[in-house]
This record gives structure tokens, sequence and C-alpha cells, in this order.
């Protein structure tokens, strides 16, 4: 089996002020923008359940397109913010 060799390197950051408030402003936008998909994606996760739940209170059956269509849920990945 082949060794395997990793490297690191450490980066130290001096921001003048004027830098530093753009690195705070950017990643603030970015908590925000993360923060507001996590709600909606919890948001949509309580319909889902009470959607269901409702469904199965009344005894209602689900044709599979239905189910599909309730099941699949968009997630959060990398690509969400692009």
């Amino acid at each position: 089996m082949p060794e395997i060799i990793r490297l690191a390197f450490k980066y130290k950051l001096w921001p003048n002020r004027k830098q530093e408030q753009a690195m705070r402003n950017f990643s603030g936008c970015c908590r925000f923008a993360h923060n507001a998909l996590l709600a909606q994606e919890k948001e949509e996760y309580q319909e889902y359940l009470e959607e269901l739940e409702s469904r199965l209170c009344w005894g209602e059956a689900l044709r599979k397109d239905e189910a599909k269509a309730l099941c699949v849920k968009p997630t959060l990945n990398q690509y969400t913010f692009n």
C-alpha cells in the first residue's frame, strides 16, 4: 500500500481596517444566506410532515406520483448558494 504524504500550509492575514470590515461583511452575508435557506428547508419539512399526518388521519391513500412529489425535497448543498 503506498504511503500518503499530506502537506499543509498556514497563512496569517494582517488586514487593514477596510479589508477587515469587508471580510466581516462578506461572512455576515454568507451567514445570513445560509440561515435563510436553512429556515426555508425546515419550513418545507414541517409542511411535508403536516401533509402526511393529515392524509394518514383521513385515511387517504397516496398515489405513486403524489408520494414522490411529497418526498422529494431540496437539500442544502454547496451549489445552492450559486
